[in-house]
């Protein structure tokens, strides 16, 4: 039984696979020790913990002394060639780039992750990792606007409608939304200029609202993270 624990900067996730079935999937603004004990008592050996925000010490100590735990690193093992050039490269986008290729080993792979920012990470048809781009997300987007000038309002209940707005909300709506699919089609056609058989996946809490307004075909997957996190803990627990 595997313990996976993904800490991205809004939400804390935790899924428990047993027998590659999943048994557990919460998803809260905090995870705490007694939410994993219950797992223990039933018999989860392994866990692996990627965080791209600070983690309670008793947290870690506590999975590092009862499991045979992995704190996700840049370090860590993992079954594809991490070719980025810098060692602050947020785990969560490598445990992306491994469950990418995992799903279509003989193609290279874009995965869009659209959350507090929009991250696009790119894995080629050999496994390895080159990289991508980071941009802001929806909601950094709307709070920036309304932080950066004098009377924009801060839009809460986002509902983009009309592309051409008729009011100041309407404008930011429309101006958010659709930039934020132009900018999605233009960096999935820049790809696919150079890979044609390129797979473009999609996930992200905000990936529901965009998936049926960008042009191209991709795939839709909720939990890519956890799928990474996995395959990741077990390459390291067989070998």
């Amino acid at each position: 039984m595997n313990i996976l624990l993904d800490f991205g900067n809004s939400m804390q996730k935790m899924q428990i696979i047993h027998r590659d079935t999943v048994v557990c999937d919460i998803c809260r603004p905090q995870i705490s020790i007694s939410d994993i004990q219950a797992y223990e008592r039933q018999g989860a050996k392994n866990a692996i913990l990627s965080s791209v925000v600070p983690v309670e010490e008793e947290l870690e100590q506590y999975l590092q002394t009862h499991f045979h735990f992995i704190r996700m690193t840049t370090n860590t093992p993992i079954p594809i060639q991490n070719k980025y050039k810098e060692p602050s490269l947020g785990t969560d986008r490598l445990a992306i780039a491994v469950a990418a290729h995992h799903l279509y080993p003989h193609h290279p792979v874009l995965a869009i992750q659209m959350g507090t920012c929009i991250t696009a990470d790119f894995v080629n048809n050999r496994g390895e990792y080159l990289g991508g781009s980071i941009a802001p997300g929806l909601q950094m987007r709307l709070s920036a606007l309304h932080a950066y000038s004098a009377f924009l309002p801060q839009i809460s209940g986002f509902e983009p409608q009309n592309w051409i707005g008729d009011t100041t909300s309407s404008c930011i709506m429309s101006g958010v939304y659709y930039g934020i699919i132009d900018e999605c089609n233009g960096l999935i056609a820049r790809y696919k200029e150079h890979y044609e058989d390129i797979k473009i996946i999609l996930l992200g809490g905000d990936a529901k609202m965009f998936k049926n307004s960008i042009k191209n075909e991709i795939f839709a997957f909720s939990n890519l993270v956890m799928i990474g996190l996995n395959i990741i803990l077990n390459y390291n627990v067989n070998n």
